[in-house]
């Protein structure tokens, strides 16, 4: 299996990794987000947190934070 953390580092902050409402999503941004949510995620303690979500780039988010270190996501 693939680390996470390397999959995530494996990219150009500027790349383009999806559209949201017609305006483009950059990867910089997605591993803010991803970041900022895995330190609430540990904050928590949460070990196994469940991700459900209508929109698709919230899911990929979430699920990318819950696979941090001691976590497995649901």
């Amino acid at each position: 299996m693939i680390p996470v953390s390397r999959i995530l580092a494996a990219r150009d902050p500027a790349t383009v990794i999806a559209l949201h409402d017609g305006r483009p999503l950059l990867f910089g941004r997605f591993i803010a987000d991803v970041q900022a949510t895995a330190a609430q995620v540990s904050a928590a303690g949460l070990r196994n947190p469940a991700v459900v979500s209508a929109d698709s780039y919230a899911f990929a988010v979430c699920l990318f934070s819950a696979q941090s270190p001691g976590a497995m996501p649901v």
